[in-house]
């Protein structure tokens, strides 16, 4: 069982998504889908709902996962964010943090969760992270 988890992020839409970062650099997934590379494509495969693990961080990607919270501000924003009374397509983000002795849980709701700069940031932060893992992995 990994400890410290960092960061939590959970989309609720269709069918829900999660990616969990803990200190340790482990990252899991809950998700009922993976996505392969077969014959040059990307191919998606149903799978049972659930955490599974999906990639590792080095340390310098670990630091930059940590850098990302810090400069996103997410330990410091407001429980909500967004208006639930103007949702469009009905997602709904969580996000957990905790670095530096500081944690923070909120909600968000989209459109208006997608444009707040810290959590964009936030969100391209951890799917570059999440992407260099997979491309060191694969070499």
């Amino acid at each position: 069982m990994h400890t410290d988890l960092l960061l939590e992020h959970t989309l609720h839409k269709r069918s829900p998504w999660a990616i969990r970062f803990y200190a340790d650099g482990h990252v899991e997934e809950y998700s009922d889908q993976e996505m392969v590379f077969e014959n040059n494509e990307i191919v998606t495969h149903s799978l049972p709902l659930e955490w599974r693990p999906l990639t590792r961080l080095s340390i310098e990607e670990l630091d930059a996962l940590k850098d990302a919270i810090r400069q996103s501000g997410i330990l410091e924003l407001p429980d909500k964010v967004g208006d639930s009374q103007r949702v469009m397509d009905g997602a709904v983000s969580e996000w957990y943090a905790h670095l530096d002795d500081h944690e923070n849980r909120l909600t968000a709701w989209e459109p208006q969760a997608s444009k707040h700069p810290g959590l964009k940031e936030l969100s391209v932060a951890i799917q570059t992270i999440t992407a260099a893992a997979f491309n060191r992995e694969s070499n």
